[in-house]
C-alpha cells in the first residue's frame, strides 16, 4: 500500500514480498549486484520528501539460497594480499541472510542480523548512519574445516583440538568507523 499527502509532500508505504530476485532490490537501492538469491520480507516506512532526515520505518527480510560475488568480497577484504584469499573465496554461497531493520531518520538499525552458510554462522547487531559512522557487534562461528582453509587462522589456532572436540571456532568483532 502507498499513501501520499500532497499538502505535506510526504508518504507512507507498507510492502510485503515473497521470492523476489535480489537484483530488483539492489537496482532500487542503486547498489551493485553484490549478491544473488530470492528475498522474502516486509517493511513499513514513511518520509517527508522535502526532508529525507524524516525517514521512519520498520521491517525484516531474508535472502535464501544466495551467493555473494567474488568481486564484492575482494573489495571488502582489500584484495588478495598473498593471504590465500584467491584459494578461499571465489564466492560465498549462503543458506540464509536475514535481518530485522529499523529506519530512524538517517540511521539504519539492524537489531538481528544473521548469515548462515556451510561451515560458517554469523550473528550480529548494530547500526550505521548514511554517509556517517557504523557500529556493529559481530559473532562468527567457523567449522574447524573452514578455519583450516584460512592460513592466518590455521597458523594461529589449534584446529586439531577443535576437530577432536567437535566444536566450532567462535570469534567476536566490534566494527566501528566511517561507512
Amino acid at each position: 500500500s502507498y499513501h501520499s499527502i500532497r499538502a505535506e509532500n510526504s508518504y507512507t508505504t507498507d510492502v510485503q514480498w515473497e521470492k523476489i530476485p535480489a537484483h530488483f532490490f539492489l537496482d532500487h537501492l542503486n547498489y551493485d549486484h553484490i549478491l544473488t538469491g530470492m528475498i522474502d520480507g516486509q517493511i513499513f516506512y514513511g518520509v517527508d520528501r522535502d526532508d529525507p532526515g524524516t525517514l521512519e520505518g520498520k521491517g525484516n527480510f531474508a535472502i535464501h539460497n544466495g551467493q555473494f560475488s567474488a568481486d564484492f568480497l575482494y573489495g571488502i577484504l582489500g584484495g588478495d594480499d598473498g593471504g590465500g584469499l584467491a584459494n578461499l573465496l571465489n564466492k560465498l554461497d549462503f543458506d540464509i541472510l536475514s535481518s530485522d531493520v529499523t529506519l530512524e531518520k538517517d540511521t539504519v538499525l539492524n537489531e538481528k542480523l544473521r548469515l548462515s552458510s556451510e561451515g560458517m554462522k554469523l550473528d550480529g547487531k548494530g547500526s550505521y548512519v548514511h554517509d556517517g559512522d557504523l557500529d556493529y557487534t559481530i559473532k562468527v562461528a567457523l567449522s574447524p574445516e573452514m578455519a583450516e582453509s584460512i592460513p592466518s587462522l590455521a597458523q594461529s589456532l589449534n584446529i586439531k583440538g577443535f576437530k577432536l572436540a567437535q566444536r566450532d571456532i567462535e570469534l567476536g568483532f566490534n566494527i566501528v568507523g566511517p561507512t
